[in-house]
């Protein structure tokens, strides 16, 4: 038999014998395990055939997966563990591997190899007995170290090219649906099956029914909600900005849609990334700063203006009134100048705890002591609320070196894309840097901390690409 067909009977032999292993599955009542079976085969069968494909495909699922987790609920009920959770990084890690194999990863720029470095330093520390357990560790490898794997991925298989089509054709549509599903929420509450959900899981953070739930749309939590209409709205800004597009129009949906959330740290960071963006389309990076200042307080000006309008017509029931005068507490001044700590003291404090961490305990406490894993798996949670402070906590005195110096290399590398290509993706990776601060390796932030690393991964191999080039 001719080998092309031998090869054509072992594709369907192998799909033959996945099929049959789902089925077995879900008929012992492992569902969750057959669907996240399945979707895996068919995602690395996607690959083999169109590699960017399969990585868009990664992407929208990541968008996706904490929606398609509640909608199982009725179907194979609720689990903590589940392993769909697993596909975005086990996919991250074959790219990884398929890139490792045709010679695509090589250390010849310094983000690189300080990136691989601390990789390195965080596969130690999976070990680490201080967190608790080796499960600690393993399961830490899913908040901590899997946004990295996208850095390998953007490097190898992201060009510009794909990386615009991605933000244009994905991100894009993908936020402004998130956008009006939470705007739902807010309004109506939650689907049946999303209240299913929150009972189950009991999650109190979100609120409580009487009290209005902050809204989630197709994502795990309310956080990685409003940071992905954050991102949403840097690259509507970057369209604008470079096209001068009336796309600009959804602009302000999208910050309305992030100031009902109730959260005060991505209203800031929405501001602050569209301050950078326009500030850096000047002529010279010296002209940067002063642009910056005018519009940050152009910007934060207009905000305060919107909400204490907000704030003094009533709009919206009473769920969206608490998430008004919530924000308005912060950005009116009202809770800063009040007695006793603010949101502002709480979260420095944690971030310099990361850093006493760093220095009292230079071996740190393990990869995955800082998430979820700990509690899950008997260890002890010692959480600080940033990717800054989570790293030097897990990882000691190596690896948080290791971080500042990767965070620098970033920096400096997405200034001379900008100002080298002035394209809209080095304009939008710029903004997207600036609006995930302290959070470009949020474990809980599954599709924000995955886009943000394959942006990062393109951005280095496009410098790589103009350093080799005539």
């Amino acid at each position: 038999m001719p080998a092309p067909a031998l090869r054509a009977w072992g594709l369907w032999a192998g799909l033959a014998a996945v099929a049959a292993a789902a089925v077995a599955l879900a008929l012992r009542g492992d569902g969750r395990v057959a669907l996240a079976l399945v979707a895996a085969v068919a995602l690395v069968a996607l690959a083999a055939v169109r590699l960017r494909a399969a990585i868009g495909a990664v992407l929208v699922m990541l968008v996706l997966v904490g929606d398609v987790r509640r909608l199982l609920i009725p179907l194979v009920g609720w689990s903590g563990m589940d392993p769909l959770l697993l596909l975005g990084p086990a996919l991250a890690l074959v790219l990884c591997g398929a890139a490792v194999a045709s010679g695509e990863v090589r250390l010849d720029t310094p983000l690189a190899r300080w990136t691989a470095a601390l990789m390195a330093v965080m596969t130690l520390q999976i070990a680490n007995p201080v967190q608790g357990g080796l499960a600690v560790g393993l399961a830490g490898v899913l908040f901590l170290m899997a946004p990295l794997f996208w850095f390998w991925v953007g490097r190898s298989y992201a060009p510009p090219q794909f990386v615009r089509r991605v933000l244009l054709a994905a991100v894009l549509p993908l936020g402004l649906a998130a956008m009006v599903f939470g705007f739902y929420q807010k309004a109506l509450g939650y689907l049946p099956y999303q209240m299913a959900w929150y009972r189950v899981g009991g999650y109190t953070s979100l609120g409580t029914v009487e009290g209005g739930l902050a809204p989630i749309s197709f994502f795990a939590s309310s956080t990685e909600h409003s940071a992905f209409l954050v991102t949403t709205a840097v690259v509507v800004w970057a369209v604008f900005l470079k096209r001068r597009s009336p796309a600009v129009l959804v602009l302000l949906p999208l910050v309305a849609g992030v100031v009902v959330t109730g959260s005060r740290g991505p209203v800031v960071k929405v501001v602050v990334a569209l301050a950078v963006m326009w500030a850096v389309t000047g002529r010279t990076l010296a002209a940067s700063m002063p642009r910056f200042a005018l519009a940050l307080a152009l910007l934060g000006g207009g905000v305060v203006w919107g909400l204490s309008q907000a704030v003094a017509s009533g709009v919206g029931d009473a769920a969206v009134q608490n998430s008004l005068d919530r924000q308005m507490s912060l950005f009116s001044g009202s809770e800063l100048a009040a007695e006793g700590p603010s949101t502002i003291d709480t979260h420095s404090t944690l971030l310099l705890h990361g850093y006493q961490s760093m220095l009292s305990q230079p071996l740190g406490h393990g990869l995955g002591a800082t998430s979820s894993a700990a509690l899950k798996f008997g260890g002890t949670l010692r959480p600080t609320e940033t990717d800054v402070g989570d790293v030097m906590m897990a990882t000691g005195l190596a690896g948080g070196l290791l971080y500042h110096g990767v965070l620098v290399l970033v920096v400096v590398g997405a200034v001379r894309y900008w100002f080298r290509t002035r394209s809209l993706v080095a304009l939008a990776t710029l903004g997207v840097l600036a609006a995930h601060t302290l959070m470009w390796l949020g474990g809980g932030l599954y599709a924000v901390s995955a886009l943000t690393w394959l942006l990062i991964g393109s951005m280095d191999g496009e410098a790589r690409r103009a350093r080799s080039s005539p």
